[in-house]
């Protein structure tokens, strides 16, 4: 890995300096057309105008940030000096070390990493979510919680949709021309209908009392049933990884009663 950047670095490198030669050597031709008068020359010296690079040309620094995301615990090489076969010779060996620039990865093990803080893009958001991949409940609260999740990008929630292999995310994807999109409106859809559900049984149990304490409680108490049985069908549903049937489920009622009766939430 450590090769394959610094290899991919050097042609980003390399396109930067074929741009700005190509762009001298323009310059150059149009300075000779243009003045014939003995003006200032466009080199300064037989060395700027050999590479068509003048002194005060700059290249744009080129950094890759490699992100892992196996569970397992990465084996491969961490810099250029860790692929190298110096031989048996320690004395040899820190010598060459010494001659020989390394090439450190700048590496991030989305599985090991913890502090998150010193993000401060969309890139935060999507490592926190797929930090919460293990533990669904953890999941849809971190959905619910943070706002900035209903204003990804569409690059941004389409690697969500890759890293934790969600075919909801993926149904979710929106059209090309939409420049911001609901991440978590399939599940707020579902435990709003969930909890009009909940508080119209509710208000059923307490009218059927007829008393407003009846209210109060049946209330509470209809729309914590309702936000438990939506609940429990959607962690079984993940769990079989039925993620599809998910949004039928946020559409269809008589579906998603037939599948409350084939569960047995009652």
């Amino acid at each position: 890995m450590p090769a394959r950047v610094m290899v991919q670095e050097a042609i980003q490198y390399g396109r930067q300096l074929n741009e700005i030669r190509r762009k001298n050597r323009r310059a150059y031709e149009n300075s000779q057309k243009e003045s014939n008068d003995g003006g200032t020359p466009y080199y300064k010296d037989d060395g700027e105008f050999l590479y068509h690079f003048r002194k005060q040309d700059r290249l744009f620094p080129v950094i890759t940030l490699v992100a892992y995301w196996g569970d397992e615990q990465w084996k491969g090489p961490l810099t250029l000096h860790d692929m190298l076969d110096l031989g048996g010779n320690d004395e040899l060996r820190q010598e060459l070390l010494r001659l020989i620039p390394d090439y450190p990865l700048h590496f991030i093990n989305l599985s090991r990493l913890e502090n998150y803080s010193f993000f401060r893009t969309e890139l935060r958001t999507l490592l926190e979510l797929y930090a919460c991949r293990g533990d669904k409940s953890k999941f849809l609260e971190y959905l619910q919680t943070h706002d900035e999740c209903r204003s990804m990008d569409p690059e941004t929630f389409h690697a969500l949709g890759v890293l934790t292999q969600s075919e909801l995310l993926h149904a979710y994807m929106p059209k090309e021309k939409e420049e911001t999109l609901n991440v978590c409106k399939a599940i707020d859809d579902l435990i709003r209908d969930s909890m009009a559900e909940g508080e119209a049984k509710g208000l059923a149990k307490g009218e059927a009392k007829g008393l407003a304490e009846g209210r109060i409680e049946g209330r509470a108490e209809g729309k914590a049933e309702g936000e438990a049985r939506m609940a429990r069908l959607v962690q079984i549903l993940w769990d079989a990884g039925q993620f599809s049937v998910l949004s039928r489920v946020l559409k269809d009622i008589e579906f998603r009663n037939q599948l409350f009766q084939q569960h047995q939430i009652l």
